[in-house]
């Protein structure tokens, strides 16, 4: 997302954002329905895990958030943050089309009145099982926003994010006696408890210096941070899955320190990608994943829904039967993009013109 001065865009994270937006479209269309078709394609056992685990996509947006609201702090002198502007900022970010969408579902009957004002609010975490059910992650990114200004005023030194991620460590220690797999991995995936230790890790990142490293030497730790991050995605998924099947209770650890797992992961990814590379360089596939990245509040808002849409229009014309899962895949994924730069452009960009400067300039 460009910031209010467009001098400081970065299109790395925007396309490193575009990786989390594909991502989590591409696993809410093949699993559970092509999972099967997907595992028998050669070579599965190196790609499904990436696809059939997506959800880390959303992580992924956590930690840029944190890195790219630091950075833009920063770079604009780092001086004190007005609350109220910054928060103003992330309302005209989030809410323009996060209404329209609870709009729509209200539309369709499946909420009440006061069920709309609680979602509204950020009150509570989910939509009935609707193909809006992504409330969680917008209630947390706009928590994470509720804490960035006092954050960034606080969190200056390594030692300071070591004290926040054992405070969330400690804090979910506290909690988690006699829990289960499934429940445990819900409080450090999409809890408050979870998600600030991946933004603050973001933000921790946003203060090293950028310098740029020998492409040979990038190369090999991009090489490393993409391993690692199958490595887990593997682990999920030949344990039995992120949510469509019960872990034993040997996964119970690894999702006590999934936060941490996902804030090293991708942490890895965004510090080769980003801090240590050369100034990006413009072409036709840097610029589309830019645009991806650009696109992708709108597009993860919109991609179950048009998932489920894609298919019934399928079946009504008589196609789902003779259309393969990766032909069907292409076809969603060219009307996912349409319809969220068509959303971005008409309903997003126009109030982030209203943005204002929230950073002080320091004397």
């Amino acid at each position: 997302m460009e910031p209010t001065d467009r001098r400081l865009y970065n299109p790395r994270v925007d396309q490193l954002r575009a990786v989390g937006f594909l991502a989590v479209s591409a696993l809410h269309f093949f699993k559970p329905t092509y999972a099967e078709e997907l595992g028998r394609l050669p070579g599965s056992r190196f790609f499904a895990p990436f696809i059939l685990n997506g959800y880390f996509g959303v992580s992924l947006f956590f930690l840029l958030s944190g890195y790219i609201l630091s950075r833009l702090a920063i770079e604009q002198g780092g001086g004190r943050i007005s609350y109220g502007t910054f928060l103003l900022n992330r309302v005209l970010r989030i809410y323009p089309l996060w209404v329209i969408c609870l709009l729509l579902v209200m539309y369709q009957g499946q909420i009440s009145g006061s069920k709309m004002i609680s979602l509204l609010l950020l009150f509570v975490q989910d939509l009935p099982p609707t193909p809006w059910n992504v409330a969680w992650s917008v209630q947390q990114e706009f928590y994470l926003y509720l804490l960035f200004p006092i954050m960034f005023a606080n969190l200056t030194r390594v030692k300071h994010l070591f004290a926040v991620i054992a405070t969330c460590i400690a804090v979910r220690l506290s909690i988690s006696y006699n829990m289960s797999p499934d429940v445990l991995r819900d409080v450090s995936y999409s809890t408050i408890m979870g998600t600030v230790t991946v933004f603050a890790t973001g933000m921790m990142l946003a203060r090293l210096p950028r310098v740029s490293w020998p492409p040979f030497a990038r190369r090999l730790l991009l090489a490393v941070s993409i391993a690692l991050i199958w490595g887990v995605a593997s682990l999920i998924e030949y344990g039995g899955g992120f949510f469509f099947a019960k872990q034993s209770a040997g996964f119970t650890w690894f999702w006590f320190f999934y936060p941490e797992i996902m804030a090293i992961s991708f942490g890895a990814l965004l510090f080769t990608y980003d801090i240590i590379a050369p100034p990006a360089q413009r072409g036709p596939v840097s610029a589309t994943f830019s645009w991806l990245g650009k696109i992708s509040y709108s597009g993860y808002l919109f991609h179950v829904a048009l998932i489920d849409f894609v298919r019934t229009w399928l079946i009504a014309l008589g196609l789902r039967a003779v259309v393969n899962p990766f032909l069907e895949f292409a076809i969603y994924l060219v009307l996912l993009i349409g319809l969220a730069s068509i959303s971005f452009t008409v309903i997003e960009k126009p109030f982030l013109t209203f943005r204002k400067r929230y950073v002080a300039q320091t004397p």
